[in-house]
């Protein structure tokens, strides 16, 4: 009887042995699966190249690429911050069309402080959550908001993985945390992301001139550009038609504006004028000829005349208007341009005096 006893024990000790180290193996193969995943996540997080996450002032990595909202939230509050008695009494809306508009001379015209809070390829729902996180950071309540509107920006292009969660929810009440999870773990592990991580770790190694930057106000510099103009090697003409192809390519599937960024765009106006401002909308334009390339084979005429419906429908909720899509009025000889989508300093100036000459009255 004690032989068996023995025999069972020895037989269940050499089970829990084996069981343990088959708990070992399968927890040696899940760290080495997981583990590369999880260090790269965790690497990919806090390099941050295409500034998915809030970025805090001199993050040591560069942006690769981003469509600037993390980077407009920090420029926002350190501005604020600077001048904590001097609240922002303007403020600059809408997409990479608006954030030329320079907000030390809007400040000059109207002698109010401005920030840009323009964000690349903002929509309807952007514009509203720039206005909502701008009137609720630190109580500032603007006192003119001038609004960029796009045939773009009404566009109904969804895309959780492209902006930023707080911003968004602050619009929509969309995505849910898990739902912008769910879109930025795949897009962080894809190799064009790992790309950008390796880029942004050797751009810090290896400094280079940025293409763009931010002044403390918001203002957008094309810092790349403007030193190739110092230098004479700058030429609009070169990257011209691969420019407007980019540009045909956004609006090439597009057959009518989105309701819902049109309802954004009219609760942005009303939210403004609710708490005490004066809104101007003013709708923005490519190049003239990226317009007339664009118009060729697609709904773009259509869709400018919905756009130019839309403004009609912003005035008459009382935001005065402009209709500056055509800048030949601006600009006859079309010089004034970075590139087939973007004006240039020049032309910025004029349309801050068109956008604040019934300020300045």
């Amino acid at each position: 009887m004690d032989a068996v006893v023995s025999s069972a024990a020895s037989i269940h000790a050499r089970s829990i042995r084996a069981s343990s180290r088959t708990w070992s193996l399968g927890a040696l193969f899940l760290a080495g699966c997981f583990g590369p995943a999880i260090l790269y996540l965790g690497l990919a997080y806090y390099v941050n190249p295409v500034r998915d996450f809030a970025v805090a002032a001199g993050h040591p990595f560069p942006a690769v690429r981003s469509d600037y909202r993390n980077e407009k939230l920090t420029l926002l509050d350190a501005y604020l911050e600077a001048a904590p008695r001097q609240p922002v009494g303007g403020l600059v809306l809408g997409s990479s069309r608006s954030m030329l508009l320079n907000a030390e001379r809007l400040g000059r015209h109207t002698g109010l402080r401005f920030f840009n809070f323009g964000l690349a390829s903002a929509k309807g729902e952007d514009t509203l959550a720039a206005l909502r996180w701008s009137m609720g950071r630190k109580g500032q309540v603007p006192k003119l908001v001038l609004i960029g509107l796009d045939v773009e920006s009404l566009r109904d292009a969804r895309s959780i993985g492209d902006s930023l969660h707080p911003l968004r929810e602050l619009a929509t009440g969309e995505p849910s945390t898990l739902e912008y999870l769910e879109a930025i773990v795949p897009r962080m592990a894809a190799w064009s992301y790992a790309r950008s991580v390796l880029l942004s770790i050797y751009f810090a190694v290896r400094p280079r001139q940025p293409v763009v930057g931010f002044a403390p106000d918001g203002t957008l510099q094309y810092r790349f550009l403007d030193g190739q103009r110092r230098a004479g090697t700058f030429a609009l003409s070169a990257d011209m038609p691969g420019c407007m192809a980019l540009c045909r390519r956004k609006i090439e599937e597009t057959d009518a504006l989105s309701p819902a960024q049109v309802r954004y765009l009219k609760t942005t106006v009303q939210e403004a004028q609710g708490a005490g401002a004066k809104v101007v909308v003013w709708l923005t334009g490519p190049h003239p000829q990226t317009a007339a390339f664009m118009a060729v084979g697609t709904e773009y005429s259509q869709l400018l005349s919905g756009a130019r419906a839309v403004l009609g429908e912003v005035a008459a909720l009382g935001a005065e208007t402009h209709d500056l899509h055509d800048t030949r009025s601006l600009d006859p000889a079309g010089e004034g341009w970075y590139d087939c989508n973007h004006f240039d300093n020049t032309n910025a100036t004029r349309v801050e005096h068109v956008l604040t000459a019934s300020w300045e009255q």
